[in-house]
């Protein structure tokens, strides 16, 4: 049976050196999980320290720390006799070539590129822990001056520490490369798909700018609809603001009846369209538009007053409706004064006729006193005939034939 990897790592300490403890414990627990015995410190003085306490197999450590950074701390394990087989592995960012001059300068062993993935960063621990024998041979060391990017490097790693460390930096690229590879594959997926969603979405504009066009379209038609019916209608036509009864709109009729422009109409409170006497005062109208704006239609006799000053009357029909999506009070004003004057009229013909009616009455009860005389004479006159009647027969009779 083969014997379980995590059991066989037990006894492989390792040395972790990252100020970061988030980053410190997610390798910790990486390497913990690998059956790996990990400590970590926060920077590489305390790295330097814990390795000679504790003598580990290999240490991991980032290169920027306060203190002690990586590269400094590498240089005093692989010149110090007692701690130079310990296996030193750099993290870095490859961002700048020149790590990897100073990493073969301090005598890294290898070099992980953050971020790292896991699998890949376990596989490299496994190869170095394998390959420290190797290492552990390699007695004869190298001491070359190298120029690169206007500097002089001097190396005196190992041969096997160099090639590591170009393998290292060799996969980096190539996964790095790799990874390029897959983010242009994805970013031309991605292009695809907003291409396809742009012009998906460029349809839909279209479509809307279309629609949005006919339905402003409509509107306009509609608010001409609306403009030609109301400024046809016979009455005046107010829009009020529910709130504050401020005159919003009229029609054409309210210009003709009151002498006023749309632009003035507008401007003007109700006191100054009022006879201002009470009760058609400024207060009584507010008081009709409150009850209106309550939701119950009013109707009343008002007394107008035209641009010129001349007072006349009309009637007014008051209540709550919604135009243009907003509620609003609607006031429409009819010009009753032909209506004021026939009932004028009427009232002085019924005033007439009542006049004519008393005199009428007075006149026949005169003749009825008239008629009473004439019929109690006639009366009279025909009891005295019945009586001289009886009279004559008696005679007759006391006279009788044979006288």
């Amino acid at each position: 049976m083969m014997p379980d990897k995590r059991t066989t790592n037990r006894d492989v300490e390792i040395l972790i050196a990252e100020d970061s403890p988030t980053q410190a414990e997610k390798l910790k627990h990486l390497l913990e999980k690998a059956g790996y015995t990990v400590t970590a410190v926060a920077n590489g003085k305390l790295a330097l320290e814990a390795a000679h306490d504790r003598r580990p197999a290999l240490i991991i450590s980032d290169i920027m720390m306060p203190e002690m950074d990586g590269f400094e701390l590498c240089r005093h394990i692989k010149k110090d006799e007692k701690l130079k087989d310990i296996l030193v592995i750099l993290l870095t960012g490859l961002s700048d070539p020149g790590d990897i001059m100073k990493g073969l300068q301090c005598g890294a062993d290898n070099f992980f590129t953050k971020p790292y993935d896991e699998d890949y960063l376990l596989s490299r621990v496994q190869y170095a822990l394998l390959n420290s024998g190797l290492h552990d041979s390699d007695s004869i060391e190298m001491g070359i001056e190298v120029f690169f990017a206007g500097e002089k490097y001097h190396i005196t790693s190992g041969r096997l520490q160099i090639l590591n460390l170009l393998l290292s930096t060799y996969e980096a690229a190539v996964e790095k490369n790799s990874e390029l590879i897959k983010a242009q594959d994805e970013l031309r997926t991605l292009n695809e798909q907003l291409e396809q969603i742009v012009e998906e979405r460029t349809a839909a504009l279209v479509a809307e700018i279309a629609e949005r066009k006919q339905v402003e379209e409509a509107l306009r038609e509609n608010e001409e609809r609306f403009r030609t019916i109301f400024d046809s209608v016979n009455d005046a036509v107010f829009i009020h603001d529910i709130e504050t009864g401020a005159i919003l709109d009229v029609n054409r009729t309210m210009c003709d009846m009151y002498g006023y422009s749309r632009e003035e109409a507008v401007q003007l409170d109700i006191q100054a369209l009022s006879s201002g006497e009470v009760p058609y005062t400024q207060q009584d109208a507010l008081e009709w538009n409150k009850k209106a704006a309550m939701g119950e239609a009013q109707v009343f006799e008002w007394m107008a007053k035209h641009k010129s000053g001349h007072l006349f009357w009309v009637e007014v029909s008051m209540k709550k409706a919604v135009i243009g999506l907003q509620e609003r009070l609607l006031v429409v004003v009819r010009d009753i004064i032909e209506r004021k004057q026939a009932e004028e009229e009427l009232r002085k013909l019924n005033d007439e006729l009542e006049q004519r009616v008393i005199e009428r009455t007075a006149e026949l009860e005169e003749n009825n006193k008239d008629l009473e005389s004439m019929v109690k004479a006639f009366t009279g006159r025909e009891i005295r005939m019945i009586e001289l009647k009886k009279q004559i027969a008696e005679l007759e009779k006391d006279v009788g034939p044979d006288k």
